[in-house]
């Protein structure tokens, strides 16, 4: 009788379409995109989608993302990494380096906290520092701005609207798309949170 050839392990097959979102920061977008999950997934029972997100445990610049993401590289179906524009020095070389990995790149320019002030009909959008947008977040959702804050997502479609968001999203891509001379990186002010929230909904059947 013949031994029985040692081999690989044979792969684990999923039933579902598995998503990991790193993030930049590690409370507000993480807050914002975990209670954007909770509650379609829940709402829809869509059990053919699971969506992970966590902050990124090798730090928060760029390159260090990408490195985190390389980790968990064979674990998931598709790899988004949410990235600031801030000041940093190393950007573009990290968004080469995720396209390389297939990973999905979302930028906002200068910062995240942009995509929430689309969610207001009368934000007025211009170019932005980061402490002047978390100022005027403030005047919008009545209450001083805290990072810290784990209902974000629930407030901002309390007192805003993902539409609205997607919507004004949409036409400041377009336009700084038109006025920048950075192929990889979008004027200021532009977020491609928009296009990882409609590939979601479409992937769990909400258009």
């Amino acid at each position: 009788m013949g031994r029985k050839k040692k081999g690989r392990k044979p792969k684990k097959i999923t039933l579902y379409h598995a998503i990991l979102i790193i993030c930049e920061d590690t409370k507000s977008s993480v807050f914002y995109f975990k209670g954007w999950a909770a509650d379609h997934l829940k709402e829809l029972k869509a059990n053919h989608v699971r969506i992970n997100v966590e902050p990124s445990k090798r730090g928060q610049d760029p390159e260090r993302i990408i490195r985190y993401a390389k980790e968990h590289k064979d674990s998931y179906d598709e790899i988004y990494c949410v990235l600031d524009v801030d000041d940093h020095a190393h950007l573009t070389k990290a968004l080469k380096e995720a396209k390389k990995n297939k990973f999905i790149p979302i930028v906002s320019n200068p910062c995240f906290e942009l995509w929430y002030l689309l969610h207001f009909p009368n934000y007025s959008t211009r170019p932005q520092t980061p402490k002047l947008l978390e100022k005027e977040l403030g005047k919008l959702l009545g209450t001083k701005y805290d990072k810290g804050f784990s209902k974000i997502y629930e407030l901002l479609n309390t007192e805003g609207s993902e539409e609205e968001a997607i919507k004004k999203a949409e036409k400041l891509k377009t336009y700084a798309q038109k006025h920048t001379n950075n192929q990889d990186i979008t004027a200021n002010p532009s977020t491609e949170v928009f296009q990882l929230i409609e590939h979601l909904r479409e992937l769990i059947g909400k258009s």
